[in-house]
């Protein structure tokens, strides 16, 4: 959840969409490699009953390498410019925006969206301030009450619980199609399917992670051009 969220915030406006589509074509990218690699190693001592431990150590083994880098990397990643601009650190905000936009601090598009992102910040600071003039202390107590408060309006109003209940449903259907059946249990469904062997199974299971990956793909060119509901409304028909 933190990946997207922090891809969201970073990343310029117009090409929004594209680089959280990106981050699910990693996604899909390294299932497909998981996948080939599950096959590739199931050689390793034979694909019998005599067939080495070391086949399913190393691909357990090497998630742990991304996982690492991950970890490692993270450090020298930027603060989201509106968690900063939250913390009231604005300076930091705008180096971050110059940096990612590869722009000096005072162009036009870096302070544009730094005053968007202000702007959004003031209106929600206000918008608490109106609603709930009691918690405006500053205190832990307030901020914690404050910050139930804004997650209980989720629910509460009328107008935000339409926003979160079309997001969640729209999740929660997602994943009422089946990919997650498929991607877990594909050698046992292709072996219900007459596919005998493991071996067989574990190639089938490598052809959809191909299939997975390539249907991917589009949604990164053209998200952003023909907007979200097409992309989502077309996908949704396909996989049915």
């Amino acid at each position: 959840m933190a990946v997207p969220l922090y891809n969201a915030e970073l990343s310029p406006p117009e090409v929004r969409g594209s680089l959280v589509a990106l981050q699910q074509l990693a996604i899909t990218f390294g299932i497909l490699i998981s996948f080939w690699i599950d096959y590739g190693t199931n050689y390793i001592g034979g694909t019998g009953s005599g067939q080495s431990e070391v086949a399913w150590r190393i691909p357990l083994a090497m998630q742990l390498v991304p996982a690492i880098i991950l970890g490692f990397g993270i450090i020298f990643m930027p603060f989201s410019p509106r968690w900063l601009v939250n913390q009231c650190r604005d300076e930091e905000a705008v180096a971050v925006l110059s940096r990612a936009r590869r722009l000096p601090p005072d162009s036009d598009l870096v302070q544009i969206e730094f005053l968007e992102i202000k702007a959004q910040y003031i209106f929600e600071k206000e918008m608490n301030a109106l609603k709930f003039p009691q918690f405006q202390d500053g205190s832990f107590s307030s901020n914690l009450k404050l910050g139930l408060h804004a997650y209980m309006s989720l629910v509460t109003s009328r107008t935000l619980f339409y926003r979160v209940a079309v997001g969640s449903m729209t999740m929660f259907f997602q994943q009422w199609t089946g990919v997650n059946a498929i991607l877990y249990y594909a050698p046992s469904i292709f072996s219900d399917l007459g596919m005998t062997g493991n071996t067989t199974s574990l190639l089938a299971t490598g052809v959809v992670g191909v299939v997975m990956f390539l249907a991917t793909i589009p949604a990164v060119i053209w998200i952003d051009k023909v907007g979200r509901k097409p992309v989502l409304i077309s996908g949704a028909f396909i996989m049915a």
